[in-house]
């Protein structure tokens, strides 16, 4: 919040007794505009990286290190 003051040039209207208001305000403006994805779609986003990872992996062959 002090930074967002600071880079408006604004007064601060506010102080730290204001500090838990503003972050429950905050929490809920995130909440309502930042999309959750459900479980269920987190589970298919994490099942489609594996497979690109493993596909990419089938790709490059690793080199193989001598023993010495």
């Amino acid at each position: 919040m002090y930074a967002f003051y600071i880079v408006a040039r604004a007064q601060f209207d506010f102080n730290e007794t204001n500090m838990q208001q503003i972050r429950h305000w905050w929490c809920l403006v995130l909440l309502k505009n930042v999309p959750m994805p459900s479980e269920q779609q987190r589970s298919q986003d994490c099942k489609r990286r594996r497979e690109e990872k493993a596909m990419q992996d089938e790709e490059v062959p690793q080199k193989k290190q001598a023993i010495i």
